[in-house]
């Protein structure tokens, strides 16, 4: 399996994550296809008649990449991250829902 080390989500949305033939994105539209995203991004984007909230700037305001949490859950041997997170005493923060 393919891993990425990733400072922050801005990076994590410029990561290739290939293609196929039934894509939406063209040749060229898919998001890890463009420029990276500036340290100085706003939050806010605009066209001129649309407005765009720049996923990757909102993510690393709010959020925080726990790496060492990752390379735990990767070096447990679970496939499911719930499992692994219940196990690590996270269960009630893990709310499972039947579909």
């Amino acid at each position: 399996m393919k891993t990425y080390e990733a400072k922050n989500f801005k990076e994590l949305c410029r990561v290739d994550t290939g293609k196929h033939p039934m894509d939406s994105g063209g040749e060229s539209g898919r998001h890890w296809q463009k420029p990276p995203i500036p340290k100085d991004a706003p939050l806010f984007e605009t066209d001129g008649s649309d407005l765009f909230i720049n996923t990757g700037v909102w993510l690393d305001e709010n959020f925080v990449i726990r790496t060492e949490l990752l390379e735990e859950f990767f070096a447990s041997g679970y496939v499911c991250i719930l499992d692994w997170l219940e196990a690590q005493g996270y269960g009630e923060a893990v709310q499972r829902k039947q579909l």
